[in-house]
């Protein structure tokens, strides 16, 4: 299959993705505040994901911007929860490598220069987004 200079040879990049930095439907959960007291978390894992992954954690609004590059340490840690809209069997620990400030790369900046309009879930990125964040 011919998939050249469609989007998704412009957005699988292996072993890097990014993340939302908070879980929909879930109680807020506050990357912010948990990197402010650890460097490495427990996060929601995302199918596929593996040790040594890289993640880049997007916070949404009001932030609207990546702000954290991790790695993950350990996938598959147990976890049971349910709450009728999502649905969760396993975490995975990820740990901060690096900050960015705010206005580095928000929502317009991922919109305008790498055709990033919106981050629901995990998802790949285009190879120039990943430079760029090295």
């Amino acid at each position: 299959m011919n998939v050249k200079g469609t989007a998704y040879e412009l957005f699988q990049e292996a072993v890097i993705y990014l993340y939302p930095g908070k879980i929909q439907r879930l109680p807020r959960i506050s990357v912010e505040a948990a990197f402010a007291r650890e460097n490495e978390i427990n996060w929601k894992q995302g199918r596929g994901m593996k040790t040594g992954d890289t993640v880049f954690l997007y916070v949404a609004a009001p932030v609207s911007a990546i702000l954290y590059k991790c790695r993950v340490t350990k996938t598959d840690i147990p976890c049971s929860f349910d709450n009728g809209d999502v649905h969760m069997t396993s975490l995975m620990k990820i740990k901060l490598l690096k900050r960015y400030q705010p206005d580095r790369f928000t929502l317009a900046v991922l919109s305008e220069t790498y055709g990033i309009r919106a981050v629901r879930g995990p998802r790949g990125i285009p190879k120039t987004l990943s430079d760029a964040l090295k």
